[in-house]
């Protein structure tokens, strides 16, 4: 009798978790709260992201999501990053292609191939990708809600050096509610590995706080506009040699500060449209803060590849 009970509580208990098929990842109004550090542990910014709106490509079910990042000279929206669901699939349309990004019907030792960001920011590196390897499978209760759990195992394909670069998703678990603990879509990271880790995770029926993450969840709550949309422009971006700057007026200073806050650079371009060096500078994200002749300041990101 006691045997028969208890394997009708388990059945029961086991019923949401294995439920997984026509689940909905992402719903619209979803958001991720990341910290990002670097390698000394030092928390140099955050980062949002907010599942936006509904839309399709090449007849798929997708999302757009929208993603903003703080540091100290504020907050700046980044390209969003569009995810497309078909039954337990997750996949990244990026580039013009779809690359699978989390398989919830994954087995242990089945695999996939992913696009790796640049920095999780702006723009993608030429053919990175990495192959996603299931070490282990499991059904859990995560703060109150049953999850499916994968342990993964990445393995560079294209283009890059371990030595150079650390490939997101260093935590390695993914679940089917938070995705990735580390970052939503997996990352390059060069000279600050295992930077971004995920602080907090809440949709209409559900809130997750990282119980090793001290700070409050919303330190991020939307981006706040530096300057007009035409203000400035810079262009190429990404950018290996020469950075124009277009300015609505004529610019007086240029600044640029790194990932860290630090000045790394200062010119005066003489002219409104301003011509910039900015090959010394080593690949990465950085801040461009521009002061035009009216003493107003605008402030704009940029990749260096």
């Amino acid at each position: 009798m006691h045997q028969f009970i208890f394997t009708i509580t388990l059945l029961l208990f086991s019923m949401p978790i294995t439920a997984q098929h026509n689940f909905e990842f992402a719903p619209i109004g979803a958001e991720w709260h990341y910290e990002i550090k670097n390698f000394l542990g030092q928390i140099i910014g955050y980062e949002l992201v907010r599942s936006h709106r509904d839309t399709m490509v090449e007849d798929k079910s997708c999302k757009i999501l929208e993603r903003v990042w703080g540091y100290r000279h504020g907050e700046f929206s980044l390209n969003p990053i569009i995810i497309c669901q078909t039954g337990n699939l997750i996949e990244h349309w990026v580039e013009e292609e779809f690359y699978t990004l989390y398989d919830f019907d994954a087995k242990v030792g089945d695999s996939w191939i992913v696009k790796l960001l640049d920095g999780g920011y702006q723009s993608q590196f030429e053919d990175g990708t990495a192959s996603v390897y299931v070490d282990s499978v499991s059904y859990r209760i995560i703060q109150n809600r049953a999850q499916k759990v994968m342990n993964v195992s990445l393995k560079y394909d294209q283009g890059f050096d371990g030595s150079q670069y650390a490939v997101g998703w260093s935590i390695r678990e993914i679940s089917s509610v938070l995705g990735s603990i580390d970052f939503i879509v997996p990352h390059l990271a060069q000279d600050y590995p295992d930077a971004w880790e995920l602080n907090c995770y809440t949709d209409e029926t559900w809130t997750y706080k990282n119980p090793s993450i001290s700070t409050e969840c919303n330190q991020i709550v939307s981006a706040k506009e530096f300057s007009e949309p035409e203000a400035v422009n810079l262009y190429p971006n990404p950018s290996s040699g020469l950075l124009y700057i277009s300015m609505a007026k004529k610019s007086l200073a240029i600044t640029i500060y790194d990932i860290y806050g630090k000045e790394v650079n200062v010119a005066q371009p003489l002219t409104k449209d301003g011509l910039l060096d900015v090959s010394s500078l080593k690949s990465g994200l950085y801040l461009l803060r521009a002061t035009d002749e009216s003493m107003n300041s605008f402030s704009k990101l940029f990749t260096v590849l």
